[in-house]
């Protein structure tokens, strides 16, 4: 294992030379101050960045606290590729960070880049080393990966979220170890007002993220998808697993997502069957009745179409129009459609 001093920062990637290594070291410390992220990473700029080799760090988990992973997925996309060529032809840019604890080395932040060095073929990685306890460690991993990723999948939210929160419960039900500041936290709040807090957000917008882990894994991969939104997920989250199922299948078979009115339409259902859900979500249109031959009229007495009135059923239509649209402005999209070129006469 070799140690680095910050002023020699980037010297771990055998192809940079020496300005792009003097041009690292300044983005990495000018990271830290413009961004002012030294305390959200728990990095002390005193401590040396130490090279390690790949395959002794470990990804981050808590299993004591029921994580046996970190909340973030590290996917093999093309925003991975492209962090593999950046890594083969300058190194990388910031440390990873590493917590040490019973003698094994676990990463807090940097999950990505390990991942991609290991693909871009070295053998170590810059490391800035800490022991810290589970709250720090985990307030770490949750506020590293908000802060830097670009994109934050609703389910990775979600367990960021549950994994500050158990990692609070966790600690309050310690008694070997304690930590003056949290235990006064957790005698005043309850762990979604501390995690609120910290995050930024209301605490009702902690527990509808944490509402979402009851969804089936089909349908909670819908909402990373975008095909149901955040809060139509959490509308069908108290439901049954069979209902979430038959859902997950209506979905699927129909090619539509769901919008918030149609979740809160389902949610209402007194009988989840497959064809009550389908009503909801591609609702039928009555049958009409046959005609005797093709082309001719059902109305045995035909009758001046000037003064006929037709009622259409607005449940089969509500879906469409926004609860504000006026019914004049309805009527008039009715007859625009049916003065489009492909609609022929009926």
């Amino acid at each position: 294992m070799s140690t680095l001093n910050t002023k020699d920062f980037g010297k771990q990637s055998t192809k940079s030379d020496e300005s792009h290594q003097n041009a690292s070291a300044n983005l990495f410390l000018n990271k830290i101050e413009n961004r002012n992220t030294a305390d959200i990473f728990g990095i002390d700029l005193s401590k040396a960045i130490v090279n390690k080799p790949i395959d002794t760090l470990l990804p981050y988990s808590n299993v004591e606290a029921g994580h046996s992973e970190q909340p973030f997925k590290v996917r093999d996309d093309e925003e991975m590729e492209a962090l593999v060529a950046d890594i083969k032809e300058n190194g990388i840019h910031t440390p990873l960070q590493i917590n040490k604890k019973d003698n094994l080395f676990m990463i807090l932040s940097g999950h990505r880049r390990a991942y991609a060095a290991k693909k871009a073929g070295l053998i170590e990685v810059p490391c800035i080393i800490n022991e810290y306890d589970d709250i720090t460690a985990a307030n770490v991993v949750v506020g590293s990966n908000l802060l830097n990723r670009e994109k934050i999948l609703p389910s990775e939210r979600v367990q960021a979220y549950k994994l500050k929160i158990d990692v609070l419960k966790q600690q309050g039900r310690r008694t070997d170890l304690t930590f003056a500041q949290i235990e006064q936290k957790l005698n005043k709040h309850n762990s979604y007002e501390i995690v609120a807090e910290e995050e930024g957000v209301s605490r009702a917008q902690i527990q509808r993220y944490i509402s979402l882990i009851s969804l089936t894994p089909e349908l909670l991969e819908m909402v990373d998808n975008d095909d149901i939104p955040v809060t139509a997920g959490v509308n069908i989250s108290s439901l049954s697993e069979p209902a979430q199922k038959r859902i997950a299948d209506v979905l699927r078979e129909s090619g539509k997502g769901m919008t918030i009115d149609t979740s809160q339409r389902i949610k209402n259902l007194d009988d989840f069957s497959k064809n009550n859900i389908r009503d909801v979500i591609n609702p039928r249109l009555p049958k009409r009745p046959k005609a005797e031959k093709a082309g001719t009229p059902v109305v045995t007495n035909p009758v001046d179409n000037t003064k006929r009135i037709v009622s259409i059923p607005f449940s089969l239509i509500a879906h469409k129009f926004s609860p504000t649209v006026t019914d004049e402005v309805i009527i008039e999209k009715i007859l625009q459609l049916l003065d489009l070129d492909w609609v022929n006469e009926l």
